[in-house]
């Protein structure tokens, strides 16, 4: 036992030898240094813990007191706590520099993307800037099918001998004898076959769903169950060939994802966006109508208005040109149809 307790107090004297460059490590913050020097702290931190097991269970064997071993242990004991205290300390320095160097890679990552999408705006910008200007020099003119030497290419026949495919027409070569510019405004001839289009579109938005109207009539459990039942119905009336069919009694699955479906329809309800965009403002203005005509503001034709959608913020909502009024019974304009830049679109007034 004496040539282990030897061994013993060597190896703690080559724990305290490992400790003493733990505390310039950590200054320096070394990650290259940091991670071996753990290591090997735990290494021989967890040999000391071993041969002073075997001691102590030595000590017992011999009869030895168990308040003396537990004095004899409190000196190890002590410099294994110092050696735990040194690994906590560089395991924290390892985990703060992985994050220090995982954002550091993130932040280069991001300023890399934001300079690539920023040069590809800039490429964009340059070229419609380059193809715009190609546009204001450009005049569309109209090619007679007499004088177009492509018109002959698009026909069977022999072009060795036509002298429009090979030379051009006559008056290639002098501008003053060019065909004049399209005329973009419509003519009398264009007019007549212009096609009057008529387009239904529909106002009425219905925001309701069945399952609301069941969790109206039954309990909440209830409620979760028959939409279950008929989610599943409508699925194994829907599946494809070859797919086994859903049967036996109702998953906890499928009555967590109707739990799901419910909650979300909460929230849409109580989305307070909505809320503002559909009452506050309503009533706001009717609090400015005036008190003479007992209306708001009516518009009139060729107006420019804001259409407003409930989808898009207030700052995305698009511009429309009032296009024609509809009155009702009493005179009073009740529907404006409205053009805007993609659409007709008809809204109460």
């Amino acid at each position: 036992m004496k040539r282990q307790i030897a061994e013993l107090s060597s190896k703690i004297k080559t724990l305290n030898f490992r400790r003493t460059k733990t505390s310039e490590i950590l200054e320096k913050q070394d990650l290259q240094a940091s991670e071996p020097k753990k290591q090997s702290i735990i290494n021989i931190s967890k040999a000391v813990n071993e041969l002073k097991e075997t001691i102590e269970e030595k000590k017992f064997a011999k009869g030895a007191d168990e308040g003396a071993i537990a004095e004899w242990s409190k000196l190890y004991e002590s410099e294994l706590e110092k050696a735990d205290q040194d690994i906590k300390l560089l395991d924290q320095q390892i985990k703060k520099m992985d994050d220090d160097e995982r954002e550091a890679k993130t932040a280069y990552e991001h300023e890399r993307k934001l300079a690539f999408e920023l040069e590809l705006f800039e490429r964009k910008a340059k070229f419609q800037e380059e193809l715009e200007k190609t546009k204001q020099d450009l005049i569309w003119r109209h090619v007679p099918t007499s004088d177009n030497p492509a018109d002959r290419a698009s026909r069977a026949g022999d072009l060795s001998d036509a002298e429009l495919w090979w030379r051009g027409p006559n008056w290639l070569k002098d501008p003053e004898r060019w065909p004049d510019e399209i005329v973009p405004q419509p003519t009398v001839e264009s007019n007549a076959e212009a096609k009057l289009v008529k387009s239904v579109l529909g106002v009425a938005v219905n925001d309701g769903n069945e399952a609301d109207e069941v969790l109206k009539k039954f309990p909440v459990q209830k409620a979760l169950r028959v939409c279950a039942w008929m989610r599943r119905f409508a699925n194994n009336a829907l599946h494809k060939r070859g797919r086994s069919l859903v049967i036996g009694p109702l998953t906890t699955s499928e009555l967590a994802r109707q739990r799901q479906f419910y909650i979300k329809r909460a929230q849409e309800n109580c989305d307070l966006e909505k809320i503002w965009s559909n009452e506050y403002l309503r009533s706001l203005r009717e609090r400015h109508r005036t008190k003479k005509t007992k209306r708001g503001f009516t518009p009139k034709v060729e107006d420019v208005v804001i259409i407003s959608d409930d989808e898009k913020k207030r700052g995305q909502w698009s511009l429309g040109v009032v296009e024609e009024l509809v009155a009702g019974k009493d005179g009073e304009v009740r529907v404006a149809k409205v053009r805007s830049k993609k659409s007709h679109l008809e809204r109460a007034v």
